[in-house]
């Protein structure tokens, strides 16, 4: 299928849903929290499975990283696409935690 403009993308009727466990959440602080004391974003990669038009979040990937007060930038992204390759996961979005102890998230557009 050749797509020569937006026009030809097909959508689906319904945004997919996405599901994420609190528990993920809860243990990428504590995995964040000794960057959050010094004053250093982390961020980290959710990718999961599709499952009856689901997807679910199942794996919580921390690549390597170099990060200030106010961003984080992954390095070695290659080891990342390994990780999902490997395990047959779908890139469903990141998440990551700043100095002001908020957790933020931007999961991917998937409608």
């Amino acid at each position: 299928m050749d797509i020569s403009s937006p026009n030809d993308l097909i959508c689906s009727e319904a945004p997919l849903q996405l599901h994420i466990s609190t528990t993920l959440m809860e243990n990428f602080m504590k995995m964040a929290k000794s960057n959050t004391d010094k004053n250093l974003e982390t961020c980290g990669v959710l990718a999961g499975s599709l499952k009856n038009r689901k997807f679910y979040v199942t794996a919580l990937i921390i690549p390597k990283q170099e990060s200030t007060s106010d961003s984080c930038q992954t390095t070695n992204e290659e080891e990342i696409f390994e990780v999902q390759d490997k395990r047959s996961l779908f890139p469903l979005g990141w998440i990551h935690e700043c100095q002001k102890r908020q957790l933020l998230g931007l999961a991917s557009e998937l409608d």
